[in-house]
């Protein structure tokens, strides 16, 4: 089984054929500064990229579901993350600590999640709960409750 991998020029490399990408897969690789997940990935497990302070690029698929745990926690390298239309789960503190996180934008075909007004946060539709937000977040009267840490370490 090929191995997960970074290049010389810091682009994190998914094996061809991986749906889901293991639980602390590129943990703490200070070298990986951008990732392009294939199409197939389904489920980025808990911390499979946490804590991995140089990454400034994520590169999400439309075949993307799953955004388990700390995902992408510390990740304080991160300005930008576009959450792609197949999404339908997002555990907490997916994006915990993502201190210089400025816009935050959900597809308008998503079901699950949206960033209404361009809110630049991530909302869950059916309950109107703010998940992840940002310094530029702007709270729409909408929402009616925000989760825990929602804001921490931005």
């Amino acid at each position: 089984m090929e191995a997960y991998k970074i290049t010389k020029t810091g682009e994190g490399i998914i094996p061809e054929g991986e749906t889901i990408i293991k639980k602390d897969a590129f943990k703490m690789c200070k070298k990986l500064t951008s990732i392009v997940i294939p199409e197939g990935v389904t489920t980025i497990e808990n911390g499979a990229f946490k804590d991995c302070i140089n990454l400034t690029s994520i590169t999400f698929p439309n075949s993307l579901e799953d955004i388990y745990w700390e995902a992408f926690s510390g990740c304080t390298g991160l300005t930008a993350i576009s959450i792609p239309k197949n999404v339908c789960y997002i555990e907490p503190w997916a994006f915990h600590c993502c201190e210089n996180l400025s816009s935050i934008v959900v597809a308008e075909e998503n079901k699950h999640y949206d960033s209404r007004n361009n809110c630049n946060a991530i909302i869950n539709s059916s309950s109107n709960t703010l998940l992840t937000g940002c310094a530029a977040t702007i709270i729409p009267e909408s929402v009616t409750s925000i989760a825990n840490s929602a804001f921490e370490g931005r």
